[in-house]
């Protein structure tokens, strides 16, 4: 499937890639450097990932919470 310059556009922006890297990787639309759109994309899941597991520790710790205050109750 050979993406859009479009659909490529909306999917970074969906994905909230920071403008700066939106438009390096949309700069090489349609060129021959996929190895540099690879790299900044690899770089914005390796983000993204990152937000995800801080996110999940904050939900771990507010699951500590509750549980701890739910064995309080009489």
């Amino acid at each position: 499937m050979e993406l859009s310059y479009q659909m490529l556009a909306d999917c970074l922006k969906t994905c909230n890639v920071p403008p700066e890297v939106r438009e390096q990787i949309l700069a090489c639309a349609g060129k021959e450097c996929r190895s540099r759109q690879l790299h900044l994309l690899t770089g914005q899941r390796v983000r993204l990932l990152g937000d995800l597991h801080q996110a999940q520790r904050r939900i771990d710790l507010l699951d500590l919470l509750i549980h701890t205050l739910r064995k309080e109750l009489p």
